[in-house]
C-alpha cells in the first residue's frame, strides 16, 4: 500500500473527529469503560480543539492519507514537566490511530517518527503516552517498534455500588 503522511489541515477536521470516535469505540470494545459521545455539543468541541490546534504552535497533528482518504493520524503537544512527568518538558502523544486494514508496521513508524523528529527539532528530550492496561497491541507497538519504556502504571478500582 502506499501511503502519504502529511501534516493535517483544517480540512481534515472532520475526518479526525470521526477517527476519534471510532478510536473510543475500539478502546471500549477491548472491556475498558468510556463515554462515547458524539453528541452534537461534543463534536462542536473536537471542532474548536482541532481547528486550532492545526495552526497551534504546540500541538503537531499528521494525517495518512491512502488513495485520498484519510485512514489514521497522529495528536502530540507540547507539556511542560508535571505530575505526569516530573523530569522535564515533554511532547505528549494524545491520540494515535490506523483504521484496520490499513496497519503497516512501517508506515506507523514514519509516522511516529515525525513526532519524535518534531520534538527533537525543538529542542524536546522526551516523548510520553498513555496506554490503557487492557491494550496490549499498543504497549507492544510503543515498546518494540519505537522504543518506549513503562514510566508510571495507574491503578484504579471502581467503589461504586455492586462493582468490584
Amino acid at each position: 500500500m502506499e501511503f502519504v503522511i502529511r501534516c493535517a489541515e483544517k480540512m481534515d477536521i472532520y475526518s479526525i473527529i470521526e477517527m476519534c470516535l471510532e478510536l473510543t469505540v475500539a478502546v471500549e470494545k477491548m472491556g475498558i469503560e468510556y463515554v462515547i459521545n458524539d453528541s452534537p455539543d461534543s463534536k462542536a468541541q473536537k471542532e474548536k480543539h482541532y481547528k486550532s490546534a492545526i495552526d497551534s504552535e504546540i500541538h503537531k497533528i499528521v494525517v495518512v492519507e491512502h488513495d485520498k482518504e484519510l485512514v489514521g493520524f497522529i495528536e502530540a503537544c507540547i507539556n511542560e514537566k508535571d505530575f505526569d512527568f516530573g523530569i522535564d518538558k515533554y511532547v505528549y502523544i494524545a491520540y494515535y490511530y490506523i483504521k484496520p486494514g490499513y496497519r503497516d508496521i512501517q508506515m506507523m513508524i514514519r509516522l511516529y517518527n515525525v513526532i519524535q523528529d518534531w520534538a527533537r527539532d525543538i529542542g524536546i528530550n522526551y516523548i510520553c503516552s498513555d496506554v490503557d492496561g487492557v491494550n496490549e497491541t499498543s504497549y507492544k507497538l510503543q515498546r518494540k517498534f519505537f522504543g518506549m519504556k513503562s514510566f508510571k502504571i495507574r491503578m484504579f478500582k471502581s467503589i461504586a455500588e455492586g462493582k468490584k
